[in-house]
């Protein structure tokens, strides 16, 4: 049985080719970076909360392209988490929230330490690692 369901975005900024990571200072898992996103709510799709986690963590942002990269289930089906990948033209300088005391764009691969656990189990993943390379070489690179 689902007893929790997530959601959440890996943010690629096209001009710099960098992605945001943002500094956890409120949540069950303090001080790691993370992504922008956080729980489903009942009447929610996982991209809208996704959406809304976005708005309330760093403000509004437009997307040229949104991708679904992983949908991860735990092993006793409890707990599921969606991973985005959000395409932006430009990078931005996000609007934090209190869970957040600060964040980084990074370069692929040069991702800020300690990364939160399961954001590094997901960039860890050799299929997530192959899709996003798929996604440069077909969307990002010209």
């Amino acid at each position: 049985m689902l007893d929790i369901k997530c959601a959440g975005a890996l943010i690629y900024a096209l001009d710099t080719q960098r992605f945001l990571f943002l500094y956890r200072a409120r949540s069950k898992q303090s001080d790691v970076w993370g992504l922008p996103g956080g729980t489903v709510e009942a009447s929610e799709t996982p991209w809208i909360a996704c959406q809304r986690e976005i708005k309330e963590e760093i403000g509004g942002i437009n997307f040229s392209k949104i991708i679904p990269l992983e949908k991860y289930q735990s092993k006793n089906r409890a707990f599921e988490y969606h991973t985005y990948f959000c395409l932006t033209e430009r990078e931005f300088l996000p609007i934090l929230n209190e869970e957040h005391s600060g964040y980084v764009w990074t370069s692929y691969l040069k991702w800020p330490r300690p990364l939160h656990y399961g954001v590094k189990k997901t960039l860890d993943r050799k299929t997530n690692a192959s899709k996003i390379q798929t996604i440069f070489s077909t969307l990002v690179v010209n």
